[in-house]
């Protein structure tokens, strides 16, 4: 809960440094144990939307800031995916957006939503 914007930046400059240093090398995308980063970007910028979102949520007095996840979507994006017709429909993935835009979600802010529910920040059973 300490974690400020200017901590996110740092971590992002020092993710990008990595990033430029190891890009077409051998370790790239694979963690890289000597500089602590696990060099996947997609993964990354889901980690700082999330705390960026605690941060927001804690300085925006009176407005509610969460983020959340359509899920796992057809659409063209997806459709050459094996279980495509698994996916979501485009308004099954649209109803935790609008819960969030529209609905009575009882003045909840910093938290990280998917179908409807909140989702804990870390599922990991290594967490502390």
């Amino acid at each position: 809960d300490s974690l400020t914007l200017a901590d996110l930046e740092s971590m992002c400059s020092r993710f990008t440094a990595s990033w430029d240093r190891n890009f077409g090398s051998e370790t790239f995308p694979t963690y890289c144990r000597d500089e602590g980063w696990w060099l996947q970007a997609y993964g990354f910028s889901k980690a700082l939307l999330n705390a960026y979102t605690k941060i927001l949520a804690k300085a925006a007095s009176g407005v509610l800031v969460n983020a959340c996840t359509p899920g796992f979507v057809k659409t063209e994006m997806t459709r050459g995916y094996t279980k495509f017709d698994d996916l979501l429909s485009p308004d099954e993935g649209a109803s935790t957006p609008l819960l969030l835009a529209c609905g009575d979600i009882g003045g909840v802010t910093g938290c990280y939503w998917c179908e409807g529910k909140i989702v804990p920040w870390s599922t990991s059973k290594d967490a502390t």
